[in-house]
């Protein structure tokens, strides 16, 4: 079956059919933008039908748009029309082009009626009628059907919907604050915490008081947070401490973070928190 990834920042947001009218959607650690989206999917997902039931009478209820851990929903819905509704909010006023990957490795850029046809059966073999003609003749000057028929190579395998970049070369738009922030953070870390902030967003901190070891991870390091769950990981405890302070850049809450664990009699007050 199709998965489906849309226009998000992170790839937050994912849709698999798991039947001709049915998909599967799954969402992980959503950003602001993602959420308000997510809130009109779940409205439209509620709505009671003048024709059929509605996509998930309980949909709001299922999902914590809050959370930052993965959660999947099921929707009576194509995936092509949830993916449409979704498209739309997540990136208003931008032209977006959606694009097919089939098994062969060839991707394509789809129109929205080829769209439809990926969740239409298989087409029936051609039979001739009593005059002798071909079944399906009119077919052959219309878009070409692109459900799951034929061999592997040429199943659709995975679509995107992505916004049209913007064409020119203008430099990267780098908030000053978190420039500023991660060189402060980074002249506080020896040279193995800074080579794991490079690649991973995330080091290790030894606390003062217990010699316990702590993983400090970015928000914005979403594959670390899927293992840790938040900023605070106690490896020794095997623990998840809450603890944040997102009025200020990633990386000076990372080094708040990293003080207060390597002062003496400060590691107490983060442990004292309340945590999960």
């Amino acid at each position: 079956m199709l998965t489906w990834y849309l226009p998000s920042f992170y790839g937050d947001i994912r849709l698999e059919q798991t039947k001709k009218d049915q998909t599967k959607l799954t969402i992980v650690g959503l950003t602001p933008a993602e959420k308000l989206a997510m809130t009109v999917l779940l409205r439209e997902a509620e709505k009671e039908r003048v024709v059929g039931p509605s996509w998930n009478p309980a949909a709001s209820r299922l999902l914590d748009l809050d959370s930052i851990r993965e959660q999947s929903l099921m929707l009576k819905a194509p995936i092509s029309k949830v993916q449409k509704l979704l498209a739309k909010q997540l990136k208003p006023g931008r032209d977006q082009v959606t694009v097919v990957r089939f098994g062969a490795g060839k991707m394509q850029e789809m129109s929205e009626r080829q769209l439809e046809a990926l969740e239409l059966p298989p087409a029936s073999p051609k039979t001739k009628d009593a005059a002798g003609s071909t079944e399906g003749a009119k077919a052959s000057t219309a878009e070409p059907r692109l459900a799951a028929t034929g061999t592997d190579d040429a199943k659709p395998a995975v679509a995107a919907t992505v916004a049209r970049p913007t064409r020119g070369c203008p430099a990267p738009d780098f908030e000053l604050a978190e420039q500023r922030a991660t060189d402060v953070m980074c002249a506080f870390l020896d040279p193995q915490q800074l080579a794991d902030f490079k690649s991973e967003q995330a080091f290790l901190s030894v606390g003062a008081d217990t010699g316990h070891r702590y993983i400090i991870t970015s928000r914005h390091a979403r594959s670390v947070l899927a293992h840790t769950t938040r900023s605070l990981f106690d490896v020794d405890e095997h623990m998840a401490y809450c603890v944040h302070d997102w009025e200020v850049p990633a990386a000076e809450e990372m080094l708040a973070l990293h003080a207060f664990l390597s002062v003496p009699g400060l590691e107490s007050y983060l442990r004292a928190i309340p945590h999960e």
